[in-house]
Formats: C-alpha cells, sequence, structure tokens
C-alpha cells in the first residue's frame, strides 16, 4: 500500500519536513500509517486536529 501512496496512485502523505523528515503521514482510505519521531507537541495537535 505504500507504493501506492508514494507513486502518486492512491492516498496523500505528509511530512514535517520535505528534505529531512522526522515523521511521516500515509494516508489511505480510512486508514493513516504514522511513522517517526511523534514527541513534537505540534504533531499531535496536528494528529489530534486532522486524524
Amino acid at each position: 500500500m505504500g507504493n501506492s501512496v508514494l507513486d502518486g496512485v492512491m492516498g496523500k502523505a505528509f511530512v514535517d519536513n520535505i528534505k529531512n523528515p522526522n515523521i511521516a503521514f500515509l494516508v489511505v482510505r480510512s486508514y493513516c500509517f504514522i511513522s517517526g519521531n511523534i514527541d513534537d507537541k505540534d504533531l499531535k495537535d496536528i494528529i489530534d486536529k486532522n486524524f
């Protein structure tokens, strides 16, 4: 499923920094896959607000 998002076929991908990401969200249909360091309060607020 990750390849589908990364290839732009389906879903969306979000990162905190495009050149040096610390965290990534892959959203496919009703699923959200989170990878990386989620200790940052701002990122937790983004997750609570959008996911």
